[in-house]
């Protein structure tokens, strides 16, 4: 029962913003929350750490990183691209709600194939790399279809909904018993109703909205820009609240190379498994979140170049990472530290501060500063700093894509 309702709810605010703009925007940009664009694994074998934490969040239909904006010192353009989508998301559109299927089939829509693209110089030599990934959410406390304040909140619409529908039908059941009007069907009132004109449905509209104040029942009409007001800011106290809900997610990719750009030169480079949980710190509140992460990358296939002093072709490295936010979901810290080893007898251990932005909807921008330190199978220890400048986005909430 309480999933009819919310999907009733949900028809009914698919009216309200047909009737407010009166295009075609479909119901996606009501339950769309625009959280953090999170991390790929396509995009996270293309890094000079393949092995850093993987940031979960909500999947969405369609996302896209890009970074490496520094190079030798100063601004490049950026030299790892990649792009996450969900399919169902993309191609089911607004059937996926309204037919139930989001609540029926969650893990189909928390699942994101993601694709990245690399072209680097090693030696004067240009060098391709093409990777691919699949990340499932797990758990994710900060869904807004999952959540007990979106139930709440559209079982509050969907009564307030039956009580309008009751009064339209008691106005229309006057209307019609009049002599000398035309008579009118139920559908008057829904944009969605081809049947009837523009000029029919204001005619009505002034006609109900003069008897409910004469009837006085003028408190069960709805004031469409009032609700979608409300509606916005609920998303916004959401978003406030919910940012650092608990999360775990589960992701595996795989990297190949090529020393052109033709598919048939591809070699299997590395391969990649993530795993990251997400929970708010302190647990009661809404201005931190840490994160822990572990990762399994194995490397094969490698330059020989880089592996000069073994004579290993491939090895794993394995890391343990944690990562802590502090403050809102539009502008927050950040500070992480990774410690990782691998086959070669190489640990590396890093600590970075960072910001994570949101300037404008659906563009993220994250900035990152710290050093890392490897030490050597033969004891050497090689230290350097390391910047990072990603520029992230994602569908705005209010968007329609088809």
């Amino acid at each position: 029962m309480r999933t009819t309702l919310i999907l009733l709810s949900i028809f009914l605010f698919r009216s309200l913003v047909l009737a407010q703009d009166n295009n075609n925007s479909g119901v996606q940009n009501l339950y769309r929350v625009d959280f953090a664009v999170p991390d790929q694994p396509a995009f996270k074998l293309l890094g000079n750490n393949p092995d850093e934490i993987m940031r979960p969040s909500s999947i969405n239909e369609l996302s896209i990183i890009t970074s490496q904006y520094f190079s030798n010192g100063s601004f490049s353009l950026p030299q790892n691209f990649a792009v996450e989508f969900n399919p169902a998301l993309l191609l089911l559109n607004d059937s996926l709600v309204e037919s139930g299927s989001y609540l029926k089939k969650g893990w189909l829509y928390k699942s994101g194939l993601s694709i990245g693209s690399r072209r680097m110089e090693v030696d004067n030599i240009t060098r391709y790399d093409f990777s691919i990934g699949i990340k499932m959410n797990i758990i994710d406390k900060g869904n807004l279809l999952y959540s007990a304040e979106w139930k709440k909140y559209t079982r509050q619409v969907f009564e307030q909904d039956m009580l309008e529908r009751d009064v339209q039908e008691e106005f229309l059941e006057y209307w019609n018993n009049q002599p000398g009007n035309k008579e009118y069907e139920f559908g008057i009132f829904s944009s969605l109703d081809p049947k009837y004109d523009e000029q029919e449905r204001k005619l009505i509209k002034e006609k109900y909205l003069n008897w409910a104040i004469k009837e006085n029942k003028i408190h069960f009409t709805t004031d469409l820009t009032a609700q979608i007001d409300a509606y916005k800011e609920f998303i916004k106290s959401y978003k406030k609240n919910n940012w650092n809900k608990a999360k775990l997610d589960i992701a595996i990719g795989n990297l190949w190379t090529s020393p052109d750009s033709l598919s048939s030169n591809l070699k299997a480079k590395r391969f990649g498994s993530w795993l990251t949980y997400a929970f708010p710190l302190p647990s009661n509140k809404n201005w931190g979140q840490m994160m822990l992460g572990a990762s399994l990358v194995h490397t094969y296939n490698q330059d020989s170049v880089l592996l000069e002093d073994s004579d290993k072709t491939s090895f794993s490295d394995f890391s343990l990472s944690a990562r802590y936010y502090l403050g809102r979901n539009r502008i927050k810290g950040f500070v992480e530290g990774l410690y990782s080893s691998n086959e070669l007898d190489v640990t590396k251990s890093m600590f970075n501060l960072g910001i994570e932005i949101n300037p404008i909807p659906a563009v993220w921008f994250i900035f990152s500063t710290g050093w890392e330190s490897n030490e050597l199978k033969n004891g050497d220890q090689i230290k350097n700093s390391n910047t990072k400048f990603d520029l992230r986005f994602n569908i705005p909430e209010n968007f329609t894509l088809f």
